[in-house]
């Protein structure tokens, strides 16, 4: 049995040179941690943000529902933590939990529109659930925590989810 494909952004196969516009247009430039870290988050961003649009703009219209008045905060709260864990497994800070590589999950296409539902799932039950933690608990700090907690859980899972879809498509699609 052969190992595991590298992912995309393995930290092992990545260069310290990175694409970078200037007043000279595209360069490549040489760039510490801290620049690719930073280029890590940028992308993160567009990766959750993008496929979750449909969360943001259903929880932006959603007043309190069920009385819970911690909704947006953690919402917002669920985003910012998925963005900085997916630029954290991205640039190696953190292990990729339950698989045998290194990196986040590469942008293949069957796993592009996979992403759509499944970053607004937990966009969604990150708001819900934590808001109506703080709510009930009187706390906005405590919705905070329990949207980092569904942030991270929706991150932890999501490598062998993809890895179970793929199989599936796989068998579904010889």
């Amino acid at each position: 049995m052969s190992s595991p494909p590298k992912a995309v952004d393995d930290p092992e196969t990545r260069s310290d040179r990175r694409w970078t516009w200037g007043l000279n247009g595209p360069q490549m430039t040489e760039k510490n941690a801290y620049g690719r870290f930073l280029d890590d988050v940028v992308a993160a961003f567009a990766e959750v943000s993008i496929p979750g649009l449909p969360a943001l703009w259903f929880l932006m219209y959603q007043g309190q529902p069920f009385g819970i008045t911690d909704l947006k905060l953690a919402a917002l709260a669920t985003w910012v933590a998925m963005v900085l864990g997916v630029a954290a497994l991205r640039s190696g800070l953190l292990p990729t939990p339950g698989v045998g590589y290194d990196g986040w999950v590469p942008a293949r296409p069957s796993l592009l529109l996979f992403r759509v539902p499944y970053y607004s799932l937990t966009i969604v039950l990150g708001g819900f659930l934590a808001g109506a933690v703080g709510t009930a608990l009187e706390q906005p700090a405590l919705a905070v925590v329990a949207a980092l907690l569904v942030a991270g859980g929706g991150l932890a899972a999501f490598p062998r989810v993809t890895e179970s879809f793929e199989g599936w498509l796989a068998e579904w699609n010889p």
